[in-house]
C-alpha cells in the first residue's frame, strides 16, 4: 500500500530531522521541507484520479463548472497553508504560521462568497415559485 511508503518516507525524515537537528537547525528544517514534498508529489497521481471523477460529478449532475474550479482552489489553498504554516512552525515561527493560516482562510472564504450568493438566489427564486 502506498500509505506504508509514505509513513516510511515520514519517519525516515523525521530521524533525519531529529539527528541533524542538534548540530543545524536550519538544515532540519529543510529536511522537513524536503520530506514534506517528497510525501506530496508522491501522492500527487491521485489528483488526476480526482479531477476526473469531479468532472464526471459535475457533468451529470448540471451543475456550473465554475463550482468544480472554486472547490479545487479552495483545497489547494487549504492543503498549501497548512503545509506552510507546519514549515514555519518546525522552524519555530509560530505567529507567522498562525498569520499564514488566517490569510488561507480568509483567501478560501472569498471563493466561497460567490458559491454562497449563488446558493442564496437558488433558494430566493425556489421560494418565489412556490408563492
Amino acid at each position: 500500500m502506498d500509505i506504508f511508503k509514505i509513513i516510511g518516507i515520514a519517519l525516515c525524515g523525521a530521524v533525519l530531522s531529529l539527528a541533524v537537528k542538534q548540530y543545524r537547525q536550519e538544515f532540519a528544517v529543510c529536511i522537513g521541507i524536503i520530506t514534506g514534498l517528497i510525501i506530496l508529489f508522491s501522492v500527487s497521481d491521485g489528483l488526476g484520479e480526482i479531477f476526473n471523477r469531479m468532472n464526471i460529478i459535475i457533468e451529470k449532475s448540471g451543475v456550473k463548472s465554475e463550482y468544480l474550479v472554486a472547490i479545487l482552489k479552495i483545497v489547494g489553498i487549504c492543503l498549501i497553508s497548512q503545509f506552510s504554516a507546519e514549515v514555519c512552525k518546525d522552524a519555530g515561527q509560530n505567529a507567522i504560521a498562525a498569520k499564514l493560516e488566517i490569510a488561507g482562510k480568509i483567501l478560501i472564504l472569498t471563493l466561497t462568497i460567490p458559491i454562497i450568493n449563488d446558493f442564496l438566489d437558488i433558494c430566493i427564486n425556489t421560494v418565489n415559485i412556490l408563492d
